[in-house]
């Protein structure tokens, strides 16, 4: 059995730059929100339209950041900026 290691700058790929910084940034003005990288990184994923779409079953207005649980169930927060 092989073990994959992942870092940080790999890891935020399913993220996008903007989503993780509104994500794991601490600055309140620019509505960022300060949570726990690892967490972000391991169950949220930038989402464009199409998926978005998909994730909700009707048209989405906006891409956004997809909350997925292990439990298979997910949250879309739509995009704020």
């Amino acid at each position: 059995m092989s073990t994959t290691v992942v870092t940080p700058q790999e890891s935020t790929v399913k993220l996008s730059v903007q989503h993780h910084q509104q994500c794991c940034g601490t600055d309140v003005s620019k509505k960022q929100r300060g949570l726990n990288r690892e967490w972000i990184e391991a169950n949220c994923r930038s989402v464009d339209i199409k998926e978005a779409t998909e994730l909700l079953r009707y048209p989405a207005r906006s891409g956004g950041i997809a909350i997925e649980g292990a439990n298979g169930q997910s949250q879309l927060t739509v995009r704020l900026f």
